[in-house]
């Protein structure tokens, strides 16, 4: 049987093993993952020293992303969360994913272009980070399962018909 390399899920760069510790670390973004067998081998007494690095789920090569700025998502995942160096959703970035239900925007991002995520039919909720400024003109246009949106206080420019036909919109 043929050995293949575990790939970081943050990069997808060769992950090296330490096995005296129980885990493997990228040694290109630095991203350190317990085994399962850290878990069983050392019980955990204090549930209050776990942390939890929240990371993409998704592989990075499903984000097109070029200088911050987030070019296509050719992912098929339901849930998204885009990775944090990206500032920049550009047009039609997320278009007609049907089956999208939910994304988590990075802390850094500031303009979502228009038409962005149009006719995402499945998307629920918006949570958008502080630092968003703009939301270009029908980014968000046909998103009918759309309920809930929290606009940052720094958005200072939204753009015509940008939730135009979210029809569940409360």
């Amino acid at each position: 049987m043929q050995l293949v390399p575990l790939q970081c899920p943050s990069c997808g760069g060769n992950l090296e093993i330490d096995p005296n510790n129980h885990s493997f670390k990228c040694p290109f973004c630095g991203v350190t993952s317990v085994t399962k067998d850290a878990i069983v081998h050392h019980y955990v007494t204090n549930i209050l020293h776990i942390t939890i690095q929240t990371n993409p789920s998704q592989d990075r090569r499903d984000f097109d992303i070029v200088a911050g700025t987030l070019k296509k998502y050719t992912g098929r995942d339901i849930d998204v969360a885009i990775p944090d160096d990206v500032i920049s959703i550009e047009e039609g970035a997320f278009y007609s994913q049907s089956n999208l239900r939910s994304v988590v925007f990075p802390q850094g991002l500031k303009t979502i272009e228009r038409n962005a995520f149009f006719d995402c039919k499945s998307l629920n909720t918006l949570d958008f980070p502080d630092s968003l400024e703009i939301i270009g003109s029908q980014a968000f246009q046909g998103c009918n399962s759309v309920t809930t949106i929290r606009f940052p206080n720094g958005l200072h420019e939204i753009g015509g018909a940008a939730f135009c036909l979210c029809s569940a919109l409360k």
